[in-house]
């Protein structure tokens, strides 16, 4: 499901269409934006460890060297990763919307955002310390 909804919400034509809009200075040659974000897909969604083994996988499909998709990540303009945070949420608000899945809010008048601190467990690697994810404090 979730892929499907990645699917419909990221169609290689649209973002394509979005990011010859978007782009300040960047252009589109060989390369389409719409690989390079397959590509990131499969790193993101883990279905390959990395841009390398995602590109070996589609090689024939790509139509420029590793060297050339490198190069283009690296190039990415700041504004267009902040541009595709709030494309990927206008897409997904018309999915929620289209599936009549808003919630109601949890306190009226006030944005609440749920963090479930799992990303804080386990240790601290430039201190050395160990901390306890919930609640938050340091443990022993």
């Amino acid at each position: 499901m979730a892929r499907a909804v990645l699917e419909r919400s990221f169609h290689p034509d649209q973002l394509n269409a979005w990011f010859e809009q978007t782009a300040q200075s960047q252009y589109t040659r060989h390369l389409l934006f719409s690989t390079l974000f397959d590509l990131m897909m499969q790193v993101v969604t883990r279905q390959q460890p990395s841009i390398h083994a995602a590109y070996q996988g589609a090689r024939e499909d790509i139509p420029v060297t590793r060297k050339a998709v490198y190069d283009k990540l690296n190039g990415l303009e700041p504004e267009i990763s902040a541009a595709l945070v709030g494309y990927s949420a206008e897409q997904a608000g018309r999915v929620i919307t289209s599936l009549e899945a808003t919630r109601t809010p949890l306190l009226r008048d006030y944005r609440v955002k749920i963090l479930d601190g799992n990303a804080l467990g386990g240790r601290d690697r430039l201190s050395g310390r160990t901390w306890c994810a919930l609640p938050l404090h340091r443990q022993g």
